[in-house]
C-alpha cells in the first residue's frame, strides 16, 4: 500500500464518483479505477460495492476511508512543518563519542555551517552509551558513536565511517610503528584516554594476544591532558589526522592497524528529518576510510 492509493481512495470517496475525484487529482477515471483495484488486491479485500446503484462501500472500504483521512492529514501538517523549515534556521544538536577532537572532523563541521548558515550545529562529546540514551530522549538529534553488534532499540542506526587511531605520547620511540610485540610486556599509561575507548583497545590486545604489564584509562580531557603527554607522564589513543598537537608530542601508528567504525544514530520520525539528512549527507561526502 502506498500513500498515493489512500489519496486516490480518499478522494474518490468524498467525491462519490470517478469522474470527479479524477478530474480533482488530475489523472483519468480509468487510471483511478485501476489504481482503487490494484490497492483491493493488495489488500485482499473489495472495498467498493460495484453492483450497488450508487456508490456504496463495503466494511473493508469503511473501516480505510475511517483510518485514511487521519493518516492524510497528519502528513499534511507534518508537510506544512517541513515547509516552515525548510524557511528558517534550524539548530541541530549533536555529539560525538571519542572523535569530536578530530581536527579534519570538526572543519567538516565547520565547512557544513558556512554553506548551510540556516542550520545552526551544536556539536558536545559524550561517552557512546550516553549518546544513545539522550537521542533515544530526544534530547540530542544526532549522534556518531563507535559501532556495536547489538542495536540499541528505537533508534536508526546508519554506518559513517572508519577511523585509524595511533599512540601518541611525549617520548620518541625507538621504532616507527607501535607493533603488537613493542606492546607486549611493557607499562601502556594512557593517563588522558577516555572511558569510551577502554573496550576497543581490549578488544585489540586480546585480538592479537597484547599483554601489557600495565594499561590504565582515566578519563581527562585532551585539552587537560596535552601537556601531562609533553612531559611524558602518560599517553593517548587519538585519530590519526588529529593534527593540533604541537611540538612535544610523538604519535605512532599502530602494527597492525587499530581501526574503529562509526555510525550514526538518530530517532525516528524527526521533526528536522531534512536538516538531519543534510548534515549526514554532507560528512558523508567528505567521509573516506580515514575520519571526514
Amino acid at each position: 500500500m502506498e500513500l498515493y492509493q489512500l489519496k486516490y481512495f480518499h478522494t474518490l470517496c468524498r467525491y462519490g464518483k470517478y469522474s470527479r475525484a479524477a478530474q480533482e487529482l488530475y489523472i483519468s477515471p480509468s487510471a483511478l479505477s485501476s489504481a482503487v483495484k490494484k490497492l483491493e488486491a493488495e489488500l485482499g479485500l473489495p472495498l467498493i460495492d460495484r453492483n450497488a446503484p450508487d456508490f456504496t462501500l463495503l466494511p473493508a472500504g469503511e473501516a480505510l476511508l475511517a483510518c485514511c483521512g487521519s493518516i492524510l492529514n497528519e502528513l499534511d501538517i507534518l508537510q506544512e512543518q517541513l515547509d516552515k523549515l525548510a524557511g528558517q534556521a534550524v539548530a541541530l544538536r549533536i555529539a560525538v563519542e571519542h572523535m569530536a577532537f578530530s581536527g579534519s572532523f570538526m572543519e567538516a563541521l565547520d565547512s557544513f555551517s558556512q554553506q548551510y548558515p540556516q542550520v545552526q550545529v551544536a556539536v558536545s562529546r559524550r561517552d557512546g552509551d550516553t549518546i544513545r540514551q539522550l537521542v533515544n530522549s530526544r534530547k540530542l538529534d544526532i549522534g556518531i558513536v563507535i559501532h556495536q553488534d547489538s542495536q540499541y532499540p528505537g533508534l536508526s542506526t546508519e554506518p559513517y565511517c572508519e577511523a585509524e587511531y595511533g599512540l601518541y605520547c611525549g617520548k620518541p620511540q625507538a621504532e616507527t610503528v607501535i607493533s603488537t610485540r613493542t606492546l607486549a610486556g611493557k607499562e601502556l599509561t594512557l593517563l588522558n584516554n577516555t572511558g569510551d575507548m577502554a573496550a576497543p583497545l581490549k578488544e585489540y590486545f586480546l585480538a592479537f594476544d597484547v599483554r601489557p604489564a600495565k594499561s590504565s584509562v582515566t578519563n581527562i580531557y585532551p585539552d587537560a591532558s596535552w601537556p601531562l603527554i609533553r612531559a611524558g607522564l602518560g599517553s593517548a589513543v587519538y585519530p590519526m589526522d588529529l593534527h593540533r598537537i604541537g611540538d612535544g608530542i610523538f604519535v605512532y601508528p599502530f602494527d597492525p592497524p587499530l581501526t574503529l567504525r562509526y555510525d550514526f544514530v538518530t530517532p525516528p520520525h524527526s521533526p528536522i528529518a531534512r536538516a538531519l539528512k543534510l548534515l549526514k549527507d554532507f560528512l558523508l561526502s567528505r567521509a573516506g576510510k580515514e575520519l571526514p
